[in-house]
């Protein structure tokens, strides 16, 4: 079944929804773990196909209480799916539990605390606390210095209601610029070992990332 598992989320990584949606659907078929189901959850909230979602993701709910476990990872989007779906009481409860672990895990110091901070942004923009929202992202990109994930967070559907904000869109931008350095400076490390040839650094091979709507200098969008 590790193998379902982590070819899954392997796919999910590489946005072949389609193809962890196969293996996720026989890893259950021959387990009936409650991993599987969050998986398609997952899936069907990636491809904004909501209501699919939420048939996975509610008995991946029940048979994750009846084994006595806690969803740790997935509370924003089961919040979003339920609040797309029109329940907006199951909505609020799944943010709620969310904001009480990512406080609890960050005033303990627990492992992955300051991922915590990249949750609380989500669940403040589902409500549209543009506030709180932004002041997550920012604490979530200084404590934790994870950038790989930027175009999920421009494109994020947990950020619609803010992704308007000359804030949210500056952030966008200082991410994608961090990128950006990032590819030059491990080509540089790369060049230095001898072991690619020289040429044009990686970010002027192609074009800079488009910045999102709204931004200054941009005409471009933020899909």
């Amino acid at each position: 079944m590790f193998y379902y598992h982590r070819m899954a989320d392997f796919y999910i990584t590489s946005r072949d929804y389609s193809k962890a949606i196969e293996l996720a659907s026989k890893g259950y078929e021959k387990s009936n773990g409650p991993g599987f189901l969050r998986i398609l959850g997952t899936c069907y909230f990636w491809e904004g196909r909501y209501k699919e979602s939420l048939e996975y993701f509610e008995p991946y709910i029940e048979a994750m209480e009846e084994l006595g476990l806690e969803d740790l990872w997935t509370k924003p989007q089961i919040a979003y799916v339920y609040m797309k779906n029109g329940f907006p009481e199951k909505a609020n409860f799944f943010i709620e539990k969310q904001i009480a672990q990512s406080e609890l895990w960050i005033e303990n110091n627990v492992n992955w605390a300051d991922g915590q901070y990249i949750f609380l942004s989500h669940v403040y923009g589902m409500r549209g606390d543009k506030e709180k929202a932004l002041e997550n992202l920012k604490l979530a990109y200084q404590r934790w210095g994870e950038t790989a994930h930027v175009m999920e967070i421009r494109d994020y559907a947990l950020f619609e209601k803010i992704r308007n904000e000359p804030e949210f869109q500056e952030i966008v931008l200082e991410l994608i610029e961090q990128v950006i350095t990032n590819q030059v400076v491990v080509e540089q490390e790369l060049l230095a070992t001898g072991l690619v040839p020289r040429g044009e650094p990686v970010a002027r091979r192609g074009e800079q990332p488009a910045p999102p709507a709204g931004a200054v200098g941009a005409g471009q969008r933020i899909a």
